[in-house]
């Protein structure tokens, strides 16, 4: 997203209204001026601090280190090298 494209398209009726959790800045700066119109929702980014979210976090994570070290490609990778690491020998 493009904070200034959006305030463009809000202010002259492209988008009617629009919802965030993330800004360019968190937190956002007062002058950001998304935050002085009204056809614009802002809400904290909080949707991982549910009880639910934290479980699969910890569940996917530990998902994520036995896929490693089996020698698996994880279901969820930050980042996917496109040339395999050398497998990790276990001491």
């Amino acid at each position: 997203m493009v904070e200034a494209d959006l305030l463009e398209a809000l202010n002259h009726g492209l988008i009617v209204r629009a919802a965030l959790d993330v800004m360019d800045d968190e937190p956002p700066k007062a002058s950001n001026p998304l935050l002085a119109i009204e056809n614009l929702l802002l809400t904290p980014h909080n949707a991982a601090l549910t009880s639910d979210a934290k479980i699969r976090m910890a569940l996917f994570a530990a998902q994520g280190i036995d896929e490693v070290l089996s020698g698996k490609t994880p279901s969820w990778p930050v980042n996917n090298p496109p040339v395999p690491r050398a497998s990790m020998e276990v001491l």
